[in-house]
């Protein structure tokens, strides 16, 4: 019962226009290539420029799900699929989009589990009152291993372009 499946992937916006992105799901497939089970996804980031990318994990099982999607490890799973949809345009207000931020440290925490310090910037023009941080780690050939997320961290008086804060993942 102990058992638990972890996706990740990785979305980059290749075009030279900024991008929303919609509604994403993992399709889950059995050795003989039936779906046994979808997943709504959720992609940390759901507005890109050109060149910026994001990350999505779903966990099985989890707390959150709905209710016509399977909950329970998916035994007998082969392979999955990721649909996502996206148009062209500007993020608005109510998108989340990438600060600028930077990894300083990476090191192993308490438990043996690895942490991650770093600083970010508050690029956008406008002020911000939440903020998650992701690390995501990639081998040397550059493909995504694993990622982590902090703890939402809120600013109560808010974050102002250009204001500076530090975060531990």
């Amino acid at each position: 019962e102990a058992r638990r499946l972890t996706f990740v992937a990785e979305v980059r916006n290749n075009t030279t226009s900024s991008v929303r992105l919609g509604s994403a799901r993992i399709a889950i497939y059995n050795a003989a290539g039936t779906r046994i089970g979808t997943r709504s996804v959720y992609p940390t980031a759901d507005a890109l420029a050109p060149g910026e990318r994001t990350v999505l994990t779903e966990t099985m099982p989890s707390l959150i799900y709905f209710s016509d999607e399977p909950n329970g490890f998916p035994d007998g799973w082969a392979s999955w699929t990721l649909t996502l949809s996206a148009t062209t345009g500007q993020p608005t207000a109510y998108h989340d989009v990438i600060i600028r931020s930077k990894l300083l440290a990476l090191g192993v925490g308490s438990g043996g589990h690895l942490t991650g310090n770093g600083a970010a910037v508050n690029s956008l023009d406008r002020q911000i009152t939440t903020v998650h941080w992701w690390v995501a780690l990639y081998d040397a050939a550059g493909r995504l291993i694993n990622v982590g997320k902090d703890s939402d961290y809120l600013y109560p008086e808010g974050l102002a372009p250009g204001d500076e804060t530090s975060f531990e993942v």
